[in-house]
């Protein structure tokens, strides 16, 4: 399964690379909402995944344990990354669902807010310790990083629902309409993939019945759980992924071939 959850891994990142460099070019080019879509794809799920697996699988590891600062410098990356990725999100969805609301304008200084004083806490707290349950500000920073997903594929859905009504009396696109279910679907699984961390650290602390240390005995069963939970999560939100911004020939004659059923 290891072996499976590292090929998986690999696939999204060089989809995420490949995407977000991609969207990056294409906004500049047209000054639209895409290159807040890159800037996800480039620094939170491309630059900050990798620090991420690094600085856990280091922890977890002893046989690839680094120096603790080296540890302690990934943590910052990564939760630098992320941060800004996921203020991508929020700028993106707030640009392309609600560009004329004020309220959504408020929600998205407010979450970058969020992350970077929670980014701050972290380090003034735990100085980017490396540990099973961090301080509270890296729960707040959890919290602020999920939102953003979860806006998008709330906003996602709701106007793929709006559009399959139009595609039912000739007035929508199918593949569009498509589109936009597949990237709320993809949404809402990362969504899932993002919670993964969280549940881990809680699920450690239940069995062990402590967050002091790393022990193997009791964390190994919790990581291959959650690495295989998390691979099956992952195929499926590169598959997502693919079909979102590269539909097949096959795909897109099945889409409205059902579409004209």
């Amino acid at each position: 399964m290891q072996a499976i959850g590292g090929l998986v891994t690999a696939i999204n990142l060089g989809l995420a690379l490949f995407v977000g460099v991609r969207l990056l070019r294409l906004g500049a080019r047209t000054r639209g909402p895409e290159s807040w879509l890159g800037v996800y794809f480039l620094f939170a799920a491309f630059l900050g995944a990798i620090c991420s697996i690094t600085t856990y699988t280091s922890w977890a590891d002893p046989d690839l344990a680094l120096p603790d600062a080296a540890r302690r410098a990934g943590l910052a990356l990564y939760l630098a990354f992320a941060s800004a990725g996921m203020a991508g999100i929020a700028l993106f969805t707030q640009r392309v669902f609600r560009p004329r609301s004020a309220a959504a304008r408020r929600c998205v200084a407010a979450l970058a807010v969020a992350m970077a004083a929670a980014l701050a806490g972290v380090a003034a707290l735990d100085r980017f310790e490396v540990k099973v349950l961090a301080s509270w500000p890296y729960w707040i920073s959890v919290a602020a990083r999920w939102t953003p997903m979860a806006w998008m594929a709330g906003e996602s859905l709701a106007y793929w629902a709006r559009l399959e009504k139009r595609r039912r009396v000739g007035l929508a696109d199918a593949l569009l309409v498509n589109r936009f279910l597949l990237w709320g679907a993809w949404a809402a699984t990362m969504c899932l993939l993002q919670l993964s961390d969280p549940a881990a650290r809680l699920w450690y602390v239940a069995v062990a019945g402590s967050a002091d240390g790393w022990s193997a005995e009791h964390g190994l069963p919790i990581v291959q759980t959650i690495v295989a939970v998390t691979s099956v999560l992952g195929a499926i939100a590169a598959a997502m992924l693919v079909l979102a911004f590269f539909p097949t020939p096959r795909y897109r004659r099945w889409i409205e071939a059902r579409a004209g059923a």
